[in-house]
């Protein structure tokens, strides 16, 4: 009888809770069928100005970009202030301005001609009618001229070329891959912190347009086993920094792949091949880190915070950038 009853009460248990679960499964499809309204508050968006210069030091001309910040209510986005003063100051009391419709170039930018700019702390400053000024702070990263003897070295190998035919002959084009090594030294300044970006460049405007070819070049490497070098995925190169502990910025050593198919031999030999090396100043390297990570982000996480890009300028957005380069031919 005991049995009994222990059956019966667990058959009980069994079909409240069967009962309960359909209550709730039909008042949750009852509101579901209704729709579900959350209504989300948007903070109010002061716009700002959003500074834009990243320029070669040593260039006959250097550029400067100011836009309006947008919140993302605003039909209109950001809008291009074409009436922006830029003043390029330093502690000694030296000043470039230049800006306004005058200086305002479509496609480009407001443009300033034959700076001729000394080394150096210089100050940005950025001012529109009806926005509170943006400034940004960068000190002149090292000169590049040469590469060929101290500070700095450089050597290349080549691996062989041996061209593959085509495996359809009536095609009659080759299939060209080459490893180059590279081992680089670059320098090292006292009390100043220095990165250098290393891209690989190919001239594939060179390539003919009649008959279809192909050239690409790009690093090869582990990058685990040289703790001063990481790969910059917005350019597909290398960065480069001095790491506390380390030798400096000798015997960097990485490798550059080629591969080429097309007409013949000296088509290949013939393309314009480089390694652009390039000084920036941290501000400009984290700028470029983190646009890296916002185009290609590791992982996903459905909740996560969204990825912003690295600003140097007081308003909060955009970046005062400064470089210097040199193409060292393959």
């Amino acid at each position: 009888m005991a049995y009994r009853l222990l059956i019966n009460m667990k058959n009980n248990i069994s079909l409240w809770i069967g009962l309960l679960g359909l209550i709730v499964l039909s008042t949750g499809c009852e509101r579901l069928s209704r729709g579900v309204v959350q209504e989300i508050e948007f903070p109010e968006h002061e716009p700002r100005l959003a500074v834009s210069m990243l320029c070669n030091w040593d260039a006959d001309t250097l550029v400067a970009r100011a836009q309006s910040s947008a919140g993302i209510l605003d039909a209109d986005g950001s809008q291009k202030q074409k009436e922006t003063l830029f003043t390029l100051s330093q502690s000694n009391g030296a000043s470039y301005t230049w800006g306004g419709t005058t200086d305002w170039q479509d496609g480009i930018g407001h443009v300033f001609e034959n700076p001729g700019l000394e080394e150096g702390e210089w100050t940005l400053t950025a001012e529109a009618p009806g926005f509170e000024s943006a400034s940004g702070i960068q000190t002149t990263p090292p000169r590049i001229d040469t590469i060929s003897g101290a500070p700095y070295h450089v050597s290349f190998e080549f691996t062989p070329l041996e061209p593959e035919v085509d495996e359809w002959p009536e095609e009659d084009k080759i299939f060209v891959r080459q490893i180059i090594e590279i081992e680089l030294t670059l320098p090292t300044r006292e009390n100043a912190q220095d990165f250098f970006i290393l891209q690989p460049t190919i001239d594939i405007d060179a390539l003919s347009t009649e008959e279809y070819e192909y050239a690409a070049i790009w690093v090869n490497r582990e990058f685990d086993e040289d703790p001063r070098v990481e790969r910059l995925r917005l350019f597909e190169g290398l960065l480069v920094q001095e790491v506390a502990g380390s030798i400096g910025l000798e015997s960097i050593t990485f490798e550059l792949e080629v591969e080429y198919y097309g007409q013949t031999l000296e088509d290949y030999e013939a393309l314009s091949k480089s390694l652009q090396v390039v000084a920036v100043t941290p501000e400009m390297a984290a700028y470029y880190v983190s646009l890296g990570n916002i185009r290609n982000p590791d992982g996903f996480a459905l909740f996560s915070e969204p990825l912003l890009a690295y600003t140097n300028m007081s308003s909060g957005y955009g970046c005062f950038g400064v470089y210097r380069s040199i193409a060292l031919p393959l």
